[in-house]
């Protein structure tokens, strides 16, 4: 176990080293069970996935529902009786776009820390009453 100060001597080390940053090695040096990728072959592969991912989107949205939403209406429907229908009536959302200046627009509270009692919650109140017994109006 290292103290405190070997820790820090050591961390000093790796950065003036090579600031954390892994050292170009030969591909003999590597461990076992490593695969090695070419970075264009690699960012060809990427680019072909993304690409198939956006066509079966889009072809899943011109059809009405997801794959994801399909599989989930026949799981639904497996254990449904002839008595039972499925909801067909929904109404369609719109793609809702925020920015990202409307998250930090100030707003209203979604809640108050203190009911509306008809009383004021001054010192001498809070000290002498509670909820159970509240203070005169």
């Amino acid at each position: 176990m290292l103290t405190e100060e070997e820790l820090e001597l050591v961390t000093l080390e790796l950065y003036e080293r090579g600031s954390y940053s892994p050292s170009y090695g030969d591909e003999k040096e590597t461990m076992p069970g490593i695969e090695i990728l070419d970075e264009l072959e690699d960012a060809k592969k990427r680019k072909e996935m993304m690409d198939e991912a956006d066509n079966a989107a889009v072809a899943s949205s011109s059809l009405g529902l997801s794959l994801a939403e399909k599989e989930m209406e026949l799981i639904a429907r497996k254990g449904m009786t002839d008595d039972e229908a499925t909801f067909s009536v929904e109404a369609p959302l719109e793609a809702q776009t925020f920015l990202w200046s409307e998250k930090y627009r100030p707003r209203k509270p979604r809640y108050f820390n203190r009911v509306h009692t008809g009383f004021e919650w001054n010192k001498y109140n809070q000290t002498h009453y509670d909820m159970d017994n509240p203070p005169p109006k």
